[in-house]
């Protein structure tokens, strides 16, 4: 998959995120309506990034020193532009993450006042999971961890330090796409694992809001703030 077509279906995925915004019963104000709209607006980061690398690699700004004084560096500095492509991704797969996680905290507090959430994305997960009406949660969890060890690996130069013996040998299939974790092993993503792992996240997102235990919540805040 080239850039053009990574954007082209990045753009797929805003659009996705901008209508489940725009549709949402919720007000602006609250998280079940918000998160949609954040993770959009990173989603657009990110396909500005695909255009400046698209720009870079077409070579279509002329001549090269308008680009370079658009861009600050050259069309040559190829090793500074591949790490530019890595950036770009591993910032927007982090930041993504983050927001998840927050959003899955609030729906946490909301459900649950008598007590913070648990700390750790899976456990985060899992607690939510156990509280809400969804169908294949084993599927669903394993969806959204496999996004958690894609951010945990950056931790550790890429390579797979799991933090449950569960974790030690991981391999999920999504759609087209296989994610595999091996302890002590590097593992990567690439651009159209990417966008097949956060499409079915969104997805998976729109369920969990539209489950009854999350519908009739009074509200839910846009940052999740410990209470205990």
């Amino acid at each position: 998959m080239n850039l053009e077509q990574v954007y082209d279906e990045c753009h797929k995925i805003d659009e996705k995120l901008k209508q489940l915004a725009q549709n949402s019963s919720f007000g602006d104000t609250d998280n079940r309506k918000h998160a949609f709209g954040v993770l959009c607006s990173q989603m657009i980061h990110y396909e500005m990034m695909l255009h400046v690398l698209h720009a870079r690699y077409s070579q279509i700004i002329q001549p090269p020193n308008v680009f370079q004084e658009v861009f600050g560096i050259g069309y040559d500095e190829q090793p500074q532009w591949d790490e530019f492509q890595i950036i770009s991704k591993v910032s927007y797969i982090t930041l993504t993450q983050f927001v998840i996680e927050n959003f899955f905290k609030t729906l946490l507090s909301e459900l649950n006042t008598s007590q913070d959430p648990p700390t750790g994305f899976y456990k985060i997960v899992e607690t939510l999971f156990d509280k809400i009406t969804i169908l294949d949660k084993q599927q669903k969890k394993d969806i959204l961890n496999t996004m958690a060890m894609v951010r945990n690996s950056l931790h550790s130069n890429g390579i797979h330090v799991p933090l449950h013996p569960s974790l030690n040998s991981k391999s999920v299939t999504i759609g087209s796409q296989t994610f595999t974790f091996n302890k002590g092993q590097s593992t990567s993503i690439s651009e159209s694992q990417m966008i097949v792992l956060i499409n079915e996240v969104i997805n998976i997102l729109d369920e969990i809001v539209k489950s009854v235990e999350i519908q009739r919540l009074g509200s839910v805040p846009i940052l999740f703030t410990p209470k205990f």
